[in-house]
């Protein structure tokens, strides 16, 4: 978590405008019969799973936007 934070904090004061950060939190995934992806978060270690929030909270602090992305289709 901490490498992540650092390197956005380093790209930010070298001048990026534009970055983007993805945590997964739901990361086993099942598909449907028409085709929809639905991803589940079984599986993930409570260790990973508990980093996921802080580091989400950590960089909203620091203006980056965080968005969950939920499932797609095919």
């Amino acid at each position: 978590m901490v490498g992540v934070l650092n390197g956005i904090l380093q790209m930010i004061e070298e001048g990026a405008t534009h970055l983007g950060v993805a945590t997964d939190h739901v990361i086993d995934h099942s598909v449907t019969t028409s085709g929809l992806v639905i991803k589940t978060g079984k599986g993930i270690e409570r260790v990973l799973r508990a980093q996921f929030r802080p580091l989400e909270e950590a960089l909203a602090s620091m203006g980056v936007v965080c968005g969950r992305w939920l499932s797609w289709s095919r």
